[in-house]
């Protein structure tokens, strides 16, 4: 039975000439097209980051969220619920709280309203998961091309607990969005809408 290093070799795969058998990147070099390809995508997938819009700002999901866009239908009213809240979305049985994203970001929430055509559902690891309203689909944008910029001023009360950093990306400034500690901050908060 051979038991050289060259037995361990893929099937197919010649190591190169004068080189070691298993040298990762001869044989990173030796995969097929189609298998560079794949690697290629999945390196450019980790680029890619989501963001949403509302108010005139763009806010910059985090990367890894699990999260799924749906349409937004009418939200199931819960009396006494917190000014953030838009009612509940039963999605598969499930019932998620809405997060009015319009009334965080904008001083006359009630010119937006009508605009909420999709949720965001995020789902994050550690917690339950929740409905963002939104105005429009989430953009895609290459990270790997934005550059961090300073804080702008004026960034809404209601959401400033969750913007750690800001980035430049084109000439838009991208806020970055750290929903965990946006959820915390709404746990803590009193202010509840007529019932």
């Amino acid at each position: 039975m051979d038991t050289s290093e060259n037995s361990l070799q893929e099937p197919g795969v010649e190591a190169p000439v004068g080189g070691d058998p298993l040298d990762p990147l001869a044989l990173l070099d030796a995969l097929p097209e189609d298998m560079d390809t794949a690697v290629s995508r999945a390196l450019d997938a980790m680029e890619m980051r989501y963001v949403i819009h509302g108010a005139d700002i763009d806010l910059l999901l985090q990367a890894g969220l699990r999260m799924e866009v749906v349409e937004a239908g009418t939200p199931h009213f819960v009396p006494h619920a917190p000014d953030w809240c838009d009612g509940l979305l039963n999605l598969r049985g499930e019932l998620l709280p809405i997060i009015a994203l319009h009334r965080l970001l904008s001083d006359s929430p009630d010119s937006m309203e009508k605009h909420t055509a999709y949720l965001l559902v995020i789902r994050p690891a550690d917690s339950a998961a929740v409905a963002i309203t939104l105005q429009r689909l989430p953009e895609k944008i290459r990270f790997t091309e934005a550059s961090r910029t300073p804080l702008p001023s004026g960034i809404p009360a209601g959401i400033s607990v969750a913007i750690p950093a800001a980035y430049d990306y084109q000439g838009r400034v991208f806020l970055e969005f750290d929903h965990i500690a946006l959820l915390d901050s709404l746990q803590e908060g009193p202010s509840t809408q007529p019932g």
